[in-house]
């Protein structure tokens, strides 16, 4: 196929309403595969574009089913359509409801986090501010690391990235429903793609580094990264499962479940503790922070101030070989944090005679107040978005617990039905 036409697949946001329609004719309800297929037929796709599977890592599913599921997802977290039971889906009331333009202007802000005064243009609009797959930033982000000597922080790298990419800070800030960034997503497909392909290795966290296999690639053929990275990362796997299953299935209770099934509760524990976050009372936030912090080995903790809209404020200290005070605070909502913002908590820190600040959101700040930020301005102020605060729920296991899964996938033996 090097150098034919891809498919043209409609964007996640395209497929919301003609859910919506789908369910309608099904009487407001049905499972995902009946869903799937009236929406196919309502929206009149080619059997090319059905059958179409993107080049993201892992992926064994169609993009069609990929995108119509996280569509599914925003239309759940809007309040349109509910998820009784896995792979059944149905319509709430407001979804019963529910018009076009209705739909197009409430998904789009929940599936994107935007700074005030931005207009929302309608359905053409969307096509517009999504993100280009993984794969054509590949070869951008190997020239960015061959500009900086050939090793650089990740930060650095995604500004040059997106700078010849010609990205927004709209397209940068697009969200997943759990809050997530799609743009850090998409830089991190890319280098687990490098990584795989010894292009690149990490000599410590958030640092990548040109191998001399990377500084002899010159560009990468990105017709053929879709099958043999799928096919390696397959061999990898199995060889890699061959070995370890034993001491897995000895060690945990291991749960099989579907790819689909993925997808379908893909970032649904982040919106359930982000809620949790958002209810929280004041003292709860209070001991939320003194347990987090101390976990991180910090000695003393003291709030300074705990309102009840969500803020909280305060100071930490470390007692150990080396004393350093830190001022904190965290603001919860969902909106984004601007620069003029961060200017003002940094001038508390300076008057609390603090050696740094740490902002702390459910939300997440504008790229103009991570620039400023990351300039280096004294004191100094980390930034911690709401994802990044649920990652860290989970790496010190506070309120959350993981457990291995099995991905079970299926594959058509075509040529056993050949020698029938």
């Amino acid at each position: 196929m090097q150098g034919a036409e891809l498919p043209v697949v409609p964007t996640i946001n395209a497929f919301v309403y003609p859910i919506v329609q789908a369910l309608r004719d099904l009487g407001g309800g049905g499972e995902v595969g009946e869903i799937r297929d009236r929406v196919v037929e309502i929206m009149e796709l080619s059997r090319e574009v059905v059958q179409y599977k993107a080049g993201r890592p892992g992926n064994h599913q169609t993009e069609v089913a990929y995108r119509q599921a996280w569509a599914r997802t925003l239309l759940k977290g809007a309040g349109y359509v509910s998820n009784p039971r896995r792979g059944y889906w149905q319509l709430t009331e407001a979804g019963w409801q529910a018009k076009p333009q209705d739909l197009s202007q409430r998904i789009r802000n929940r599936s994107q986090t935007k700074t005030s005064g931005d207009e929302v243009t309608g359905d053409d609009s969307m096509s517009k501010d999504l993100l280009p797959p993984y794969q054509s930033m590949i070869n951008p982000t190997l020239a960015a690391l061959r500009e900086l000597g050939g090793s650089a922080r990740k930060a650095d790298i995604v500004e040059i990235v997106a700078r010849k990419m010609q990205l927004t800070d709209e397209q940068r800030e697009l969200r997943y429903p759990s809050g997530g960034r799609i743009y850090e997503q998409v830089t991190d497909d890319v280098r687990r793609y490098l990584n795989f392909e010894e292009l690149i290795d990490q000599p410590r966290p958030g640092h990548w580094q040109l191998t001399e296999k990377g500084w002899n690639t010159k560009e990468v053929d990105l017709d053929a990264i879709a099958g043999s990275y799928r096919r390696g990362r397959r061999r990898q796997d199995s060889a890699v499962n061959a070995v370890k299953s034993a001491d897995a299935m000895q060690q945990a209770e291991l749960r099989v479940v579907s790819l689909d099934e993925i997808i379908e509760s893909a970032g649904s524990w982040k919106d359930e503790l982000q809620q949790i976050l958002y209810q929280l009372s004041p003292a709860a936030l209070e001991q939320f922070f003194a347990r987090i912090f101390s976990a991180e080995g910090v000695d003393q903790v003291e709030i300074v101030n705990a309102s009840g809209d969500g803020e909280i404020s305060g100071t930490m200290r470390s007692a150990g070989f080396l004393t350093f005070r830190v001022a904190f605070k965290f603001i919860r909502g969902n909106t984004l944090i601007s620069a003029g913002e961060v200017d003002d908590f940094r001038r508390s820190v300076r008057a609390s005679r603090a050696d740094k600040g740490m902002l702390i959101t459910t939300g997440g700040f504008t790229q103009e107040a991570i620039r400023d930020a990351e300039r280096g301005h004294a004191p100094a102020v980390e930034l911690i978005n709401g994802e990044q605060l649920i990652d860290k729920l989970k790496e010190l296991g506070l309120g959350v617990t993981a457990r291995q899964v099995i991905v079970e996938q299926v594959e058509i033996d075509r040529t056993w039905f050949d020698t029938l």
